[in-house]
């Protein structure tokens, strides 16, 4: 009102009318280019500039018709736009890429006029430097930059917006805690899976049939399990026999993890046996490991965004030197980080990092054991145990010790202790070096500064003491290995370098094989080129392959897959050539034919089709070489489960055994008793997430979601959006749920209908005329009785309205916000109302009056 007045008074007393009067009136665009006039042609008149609604200011600006010449320095400032100045000139740095523009006075050709000392800019001048758009109201005497969003002062606004979203939101890492958790199940026995699988040649199926069967149950929360694997041929064959007993309980102290019977031994190299495990390391390592410190210097004013995968996890201000530190959170393998400095004139700088986790590292003061005994399932030993521990010394290193144990019959037994100790000395490097008595010494380097660059080295070197050699071939006496990735240029992410190479010591020799490798890979295609020795000669061979999809036969991944491969020997003639097409078909299958051909082989030809059918997945491969009959491989195989949760049986194409699944109804809780019952309607078309996946119910509200980690809480919720009445909300956002293994459980997901609660703010005066007058910007708070639920927030209405919807049944307690009535002199006649929304989503807090009178305390 105040900048309203002043325009008014400043055209009243200068006399002068709307520049640009004779035109049209509204809003206009910046006027066409033309050259400036003398200084005396222009009229002076005060603008409103305004960069959209972020900021404005009154600005002296110049008119010439319907032209406007905006003040150069005046206009940047409120852009945030670095910019130095002389006697007669401006020169500007334009982000990103500090593009410099200049405005120099006397130039026709520039736009740019002087007067009193101040550079005028014309406005479609000031459009192309900056690629905006600037619109001209005469009558309101505003210039208004349409969209600044990608001017400095543009894009902190909308910084600052990802900041307040970032502050409000939980930390990377640390999840909300669920509505509700249950227990573990109240069942003792229960569910019943079968894997089994099945192969055969067609031509000698007799001969060639091979098959497995698995079966599993619950027992007492665990996972029993017995299996049957053929040892060649079905008929008149041998079969492999198992069965194992598995209980893990994630909450335990001492304890975590109990296996008895057949499964994989402690240790970092498992063996199968027949026997016990014990261990306290969890059945599901949490990816999450903690938080790293990242420092850096960029100067005063900047800020700083950390993402990863895409999303923000870390914005930090930089302090008067400019120093700052971010929390990179940790997660076990690759890291990939990208670090966004914004400078306050709209720089911007980036950095990617990436940090490799391994997964043997521990927490500090971390301890984890295992033990293991029993008998061997493998030729090499009769009996063996395993004493493993693992420590983390510090945030960086783990220290891991242990002892293996070997009876063996035609040889000496065996105790052999090993020690191993792994780290990062810095966010970028990992190193781990290991000693087993008796057997070898191998140390290993991981070097990740980038996305852009990964090396990786390992050395080892063996010892061949016969008695105590018994984890490799006593043939070999060091092996050094170095694997490499580059992409050269940052810019260009499409084309990249790799090389791999192992050298070997054994008694009989040296030998050598590497690759190396460039790749272009652009839209629709992968080529490959380069140089390979995979013989142990040390001799290279060029090698190259292509890998393309075929346009106009397909949409998308429905096109056509061409691969074709080739490699030359030494003499530079072809050695070896390979083609072959896939293309995926309707539902899950695909099919794939193809060729090949060896110098030393000969040609054949391969087709292939696969396909999951409701029950099994099929894989047929036919197959067809030179001078010989063509042969058919069948191969299947599927799982039956039992859902006693839905009481029907379950068939499909992944591995049920030691998986868990849940299943359920999405119903409207009409009566508030958590439960469905008979009359209460199931609502389909609800999508529900179970562990970041979604399924939706179906037309009877019923959902199912399969293949899930046992014994873990498993996280389970409706997404709000896909309730087909607005008015119906879940009543727990999210459950936590302990699924057993092999087994389904039931998690019935109730919906409630909520209320509405409305009002207005008043203020009356006893003592004035009839009619009361409504308070705007005063916060209502309404929080559930007993202080149990979150407290609801809103702001009246220029009215005095306010307005509360989606809220649950429950008993409430509405009122004014503490302290919004200082200084005005008022209180209120009822500071706190009482109000209950029922199950059925009446409420009877509709049009409640918040009346304000007078303070009798307060001066007038």
């Amino acid at each position: 009102m105040t900048s309203g007045l002043l325009l008014t008074l400043i055209l009243l007393i200068g006399g002068t009318g709307a520049p640009g009067a004779d035109g049209a009136p509204g809003a206009r665009q910046a006027g066409a280019p033309g050259e400036p006039a003398g200084v005396a042609d222009f009229d002076e008149v005060l603008l409103d500039l305004r960069m959209g609604r972020l900021s404005r200011r009154l600005v002296p600006a110049l008119a010439r018709g319907d032209t406007a010449y905006l003040p150069v320095s005046d206009f940047l400032e409120l852009a945030e736009v670095r910019f130095s100045r002389g006697g007669d000139w401006i020169q500007a740095v334009r982000q990103p890429g500090n593009v410099g523009v200049r405005y120099e006075a006397g130039s026709a050709e520039s736009g740019v006029v002087a007067r009193d000392g101040r550079l005028h800019a014309r406005a479609s001048r000031l459009e192309a430097d900056f690629g905006l758009r600037i619109e001209l109201h005469w009558e309101d005497l505003v210039a208004a930059v349409v969209d600044p969003g990608h001017l400095p002062v543009g894009l902190r606004a909308a910084r600052e917006l990802r900041w307040g979203s970032f502050q409000a939101g939980p930390m990377a890492g640390r999840s909300t805690a669920a509505d509700r958790t249950l227990g573990t199940t109240p069942y003792r026995a229960g569910g019943f899976v079968a894997d089994w699988s099945v192969s055969a040649n067609a031509a000698r199926i007799e001969e060639s049939a091979a098959g497995s069967l698995s079966l599993g149950s619950q027992l007492l929360g665990g996972s029993l399990r017995l299996s049957a694997r053929s040892e060649g041929a079905m008929v008149g064959g041998s079969a492999f026999l198992a069965g194992s007993y598995h209980l893990a309980r994630p909450g335990g102290r001492v304890l975590r993890q109990l296996r008895l019977g057949d499964g994989l031994a402690s240790g970092p190299r498992p063996r199968t046996m027949t026997g016990v495990h014990l261990t306290n390391a969890p059945y599901r390592r949490e990816s999450f490991f903690g938080y790293e410190a990242f420092q850096g210097r960029l100067g005063p004013g900047w800020e700083v965004e950390l993402r990863q995968a895409g999303q923000t996890v870390d914005l930090r201000r930089a302090d008067e030197q400019g120093a700052f530190a971010l929390d990179i959170p940790l997660r076990y393998g690759d890291n990939a980080l990208e670090i966004i400095g914004y400078g306050p004139h709209g720089e911007m700088v980036t950095m990617d990092r990436l940090l490799l986790l391994r997964s043997d590292r521990l927490p500090i003061g971390h301890l984890e054991w295992g033990l293991s005994a029993g008998a061997c399932r493998v030729a090499t030993c009769q009996a063996a145990g395993n004493l493993d521990l693992r420590y983390g010394l510090t945030r960086g290193w783990t220290v891991r010790a242990g002892v293996e144990g070997v009876q063996r019959d035609s040889l000496a037994n065996a105790v052999l202790p090993y020690l191993e100790l792994g780290g990062a000395p810095w966010s970028s490097m990992n190193l781990s070096a290991e000693w087993l008595a008796g057997n070898s010494l191998r140390g290993t380097l991981f070097f990740t500064p980038s996305p852009n660059l990964r090396l990786r080295g390992a050395a080892t070197r063996f010892e061949n003491d016969p008695t105590r050699a018994i984890f490799h071939d006593r043939g070999r006496r060091a092996t050094l290995e170095v694997d490499a990735f580059l992409r050269p240029l940052a810019a260009v992410p499409w084309w990249s370098l790799t090389a791999s190479a192992v050298r070997e010591a054994r008694d009989d020799g040296e030998h050598s094989r590497g690759r190396a490798l460039g790749t272009v890979q652009r839209a629709g295609f992968r080529l490959e080129g380069g140089v390979q020795s995979v013989r142990g000669e040390g001799r290279l061979t060029p090698v190259a392959s292509l890998a393309t999809r075929i346009p106009g036969l397909g949409r998308g991944l429905n096109e056509p897959l061409l691969r074709v491969e080739g490699e030359l020997n030494g003499e530079n003639q072809v050695d070896r050539v390979r083609i072959q097409a896939g293309r995926k078909l309707a539902g899950s299958g695909r099919i794939e034919v193809g060729t090949r051909w060896s110098r030393a082989f000969g040609s054949e030809v391969t087709a292939s089709l696969s396909a999951d059918l409701p029950a099994f997945r099929s894989v047929s491969q036919w197959f067809a070489p030179r001078d010989e009959p063509g042969q058919v491989i069948q191969y299947l195989h599927g799982s039956i489960q039992w859902d006693e949760a839905a009481g029907r049986l379950r068939t499909g194409t992944l591995p049920a055994l030691e998986r868990s699944g849940v299943s359920g109804v999405v119903y409207l809780d009409e009566n508030g008793n958590g439960r469905p019952d008979p009359g209460e309607p199931t609502v389909p078309g609800v999508r529900v997430v179970v562990e970041g996946r979604s399924v939706t119910t179906d037309a009877e509200g019923r959902y199912s979601a399969e293949n899930l980690t046992p014994f873990e809480a498993t996280r389970v919720s409706i997404h709000a959006p896909s309730v087909p009445n607005p008015t119906w909300l879940p009543v727990d956002a999210a459950v936590d749920i302990p699924l057993a293994p092999s087994s389904f459980r039931r998690l019935d997901l109730p919906l409630q209908r909520t209320g509405e609660v409305s009002g207005r703010v008043v203020k009356a005066d006893p003592a004035g005329p009839p009619g009361e007058t409504g308070l705007a910007g005063a916060e209502i708070l309404l929080s559930e009785r007993g202080g149990r639920g979150r407290t609801h927030a809103t702001t009246t209405f220029f009215d005095g309205g306010f307005y509360f919807m989606g809220i649950p049944p429950g008993d409430y307690e509405l009122r004014l916000a503490p302290g919004i009535l200082s200084g005005l002199g008022l209180s209120p006649e009822s500071p706190r109302r009482n109000l209950v929304v029922d199950p059925s989503g009446t409420s009877s807090g509709r049009d409640m009056i918040f009346r304000l009178l007078p303070d009798r305390g307060a001066t007038p």
